[in-house]
């Protein structure tokens, strides 16, 4: 079965290829997929969104863990204790995409990507200048913002929540995802109507029939 998978992979180009096993979604419909779902999508992060645990979690060293004790001695969930625990990235950031915004979870390695820094590494930075606060975002985050990216994303509508898994930055991989979502219009109308806030006879005129 892998190879046939491999095999069936191989065929398709460089963008089509990134939206294997990831069906290319508009923005607009992540949080209306019926289950969780891994897909693709583009957008553009716009700014951090604040949360409980700040920017970044406390990890345990032996098994990645998050840890869920406050102060020493430190602890994650399997138990293990912790005395030095690892700082990773996790930040909260709203995407937008054609007049359409979704929160984003961006993990540790993406974070890293983005901004050229650990998370460690920006902690010490913060410290050193006396500025560091979990609750403070630093202004680092800003490099993670204003680019238009390619998002494979595993959304989960029942809790609101939208992961990044991976981004690529290739215009052709971005420029694919957008030729493959049906037209924006389309997809507000759609969107409008399941939440019955339209008169679909204003539309009397417009051909959607084929997208319900």
């Amino acid at each position: 079965m892998q190879s046939s998978q491999n095999s069936q992979a191989s065929q398709y180009s460089v963008p089509s290829h990134y939206a294997f096993n990831a069906p290319p979604k508009h923005l607009s419909e992540l949080m209306t997929c019926a289950n969780d779902e891994v897909v693709t999508t583009v957008g553009t992060p716009h700014h951090v969104l604040t949360a409980k645990h700040g920017w970044f979690l406390l990890t345990c060293a032996d098994c990645k863990k998050q840890i869920i004790t406050t102060s020493p001695p430190y602890k994650c969930s399997n138990e293990h204790v912790t005395p030095d625990p690892q700082i990773k990235y996790k930040v909260h950031v709203e995407v937008r995409f054609q007049g359409h915004k979704v929160g984003f979870v961006f993990w540790d390695r993406e974070c890293q990507q983005l901004i050229g820094k650990t998370a460690e590494e920006l902690k010490t930075i913060m410290i050193e200048a006396g500025e560091f606060d979990q609750h403070e975002y630093p202004a680092a985050l800003d490099d993670m913002m204003g680019k238009e990216l390619a998002f494979k994303v595993k959304a989960q509508p029942y809790y609101k929540l939208v992961s990044v898994l991976n981004y690529k930055t290739k215009e052709a991989i971005i420029q694919y995802l957008k030729d493959q979502n049906p037209n924006n219009e389309v997809i507000q109308i759609i969107n409008l109507y399941y939440y019955n806030k339209l008169d679909l006879h204003y539309y009397s005129n417009f051909t959607f029939q084929s997208y319900l």
